[in-house]
């Protein structure tokens, strides 16, 4: 397990030989691939002052509160109206976490876990640890949903690609290993969880 003051992994105590295969890469064909990305560079803000101050650091701010936006490697996810969450480089995120802040801005500390989930299957695993009908939403509108799973706090950013929806949940990395294991389970059951390696996010 790895842990420092930013970032914490909870693939490091997994047990990835109970997945079917371990990937270099995603296979979007699979029945559900899983991927740890809880040590992706991240940086959390607030206040009633935050969204100008990044759009003053020339960030795209999305301009509904629950929704996120992307350019080129960063994505700008926006909780409630005035908290913001961000993952990008290391170089990004490094300077903005340097840059002088205005006294109505407020550094949120980022310590999530963060896993991606998508797959052929993937529908039938959120059926089975969320109450929330994914299928529903209105994915063009680039929504963030926060709800429960498994009865654990969860951000969740859906994302359509190529005819593909896939995931990503971000959770307190105190349940990092429950979430991790639970949705491996629950792949395993439904044709075999791939584990990805690979720092190639389909996020980005």
């Amino acid at each position: 397990m790895r842990v420092d003051a930013d970032r914490w992994s909870p693939i490091h105590t997994a047990e990835t030989n109970s997945a079917e295969s371990v990937l270099s890469m995603i296979d979007r064909d699979a029945a559900i691939w899983i991927a740890d990305r809880s040590l992706q560079p991240r940086f959390g803000c607030k206040g009633h002052g935050a969204a100008e101050w990044l759009k003053k650091q020339e960030f795209t701010v999305p301009a509904s509160p629950n929704s996120w936006v992307m350019t080129a490697e960063t994505a700008i996810l926006r909780l409630g109206d005035s908290e913001f969450l961000i993952e990008s480089t290391a170089d990004v995120v490094n300077k903005i976490k340097s840059l002088p802040r205005e006294a109505s801005v407020y550094p949120v500390l980022r310590q999530d876990c963060a896993i991606e989930l998508g797959g052929t299957q993937v529908d039938k695993v959120l059926r089975q640890v969320c109450s929330l009908h994914f299928e529903a939403l209105n994915l063009t509108a680039q929504p963030i949903i926060l709800t429960s799973m498994i009865g654990v706090s969860v951000i969740v950013l859906p994302k359509q690609e190529q005819a593909h929806t896939h995931f990503r949940i971000w959770a307190d990395n105190t349940y990092g290993v429950y979430l991790w294991n639970t949705l491996l389970g629950i792949g395993n059951e439904l044709g075999g969880s791939r584990i990805c390696f690979g720092r190639d996010s389909a996020c980005q």
